[in-house]
């Protein structure tokens, strides 16, 4: 989680945090189902999924709720 708030000074530690937990999500996930563990382009994929959710963009516009939108 350091290492990603050095390399991308724009996130706060929570969202670093999220980011961390879902990349290794990713890669430990499949490690615990048999049947993923089989598949022939494992590695691969979960390199390239782990490397976009990591240059996902990081600041998005907040959605504001029915009741806050402007009448």
């Amino acid at each position: 989680m350091q290492l990603l708030i050095s390399e991308a000074s724009d996130l706060t530690e929570p969202q670093a945090r999220i980011i961390t937990q879902a990349v290794q999500a990713i890669a430990n996930d499949p490690a615990r189902i048999d049947h993923l563990r089989q598949g022939p382009h494992l590695n691969d994929t979960l390199i390239s999924l782990g490397k976009s959710l990591l240059a996902l963009p990081r600041s998005r516009p907040v959605r504001k709720t029915p009741a806050e939108a402007p009448h």
